[in-house]
């Protein structure tokens, strides 16, 4: 049907489509709205444990390995060990490292040997947010050329850190105790 068969009177499907649309649209503008403005009722809550935006994080982080001393520990047998001070640095968003609780492994390579301890003697600087920790080792190199070392803390809210590792090469002069690494009273 085109334009000039249509009577005067007579209204095209999409006029009236869009008529409907816009007095419907209304019509429920009208319903949803509240007759008068009301202030906004806003509820708060606590969100449960896994939902909260606060994560507990540990960060450890400047791992070094001094050497102090070079035969300068008792090893096995009345070998002598090198003597490493080991230090790094630590941040905790929650503060809870002021109880904390860190593990060594040492990797001793080409032999593949392992010595992994919890180290109970250590001196930490800061407080629960932010400082650093340092302790000495006893380590026996035996016929391992090299000493990988792995840091991992804990702390009283029994959140882990990242872990950092060293690689250091056998230092000239070390005795050929067997390889074993142990904290230094």
């Amino acid at each position: 049907m085109t334009n000039k068969n249509r009577l005067p009177n007579q209204i095209s499907r999409r006029c009236l489509l869009q008529s409907l649309g816009a007095l419907g649209g209304g019509m429920m503008a009208t319903t949803l709205l509240p007759g008068r403005w009301i202030k906004p009722v806003i509820e708060a809550g606590q969100l449960p444990a896994h939902a909260q935006g606060s994560v507990d994080v540990l960060t450890i982080s400047q791992l070094t390995r001094t050497v102090i001393t070079i035969n300068g520990c008792d090893g096995p047998n009345g070998a002598k060990g090198t003597v490493y001070e080991i230090e790094f640095n630590y941040t905790n968003n929650n503060g809870m490292a002021n109880s904390i609780s860190i593990q060594q492994d040492t990797m001793f390579a080409p032999s593949g040997r392992r010595s992994t301890f919890d180290v109970k003697q250590f001196t930490r600087t800061g407080d629960g947010y932010r400082g650093a920790v340092s302790y000495r080792v006893c380590t026996g190199f035996g016929t391992d050329t090299s000493i990988t070392t792995t840091i991992t803390v804990t702390d009283g809210n029994d959140t882990v850190s990242n872990q950092l590792s060293l690689t250091e090469d056998k230092p000239t002069g070390a005795s050929r105790f067997s390889g074993t690494a142990y904290e230094m009273p």
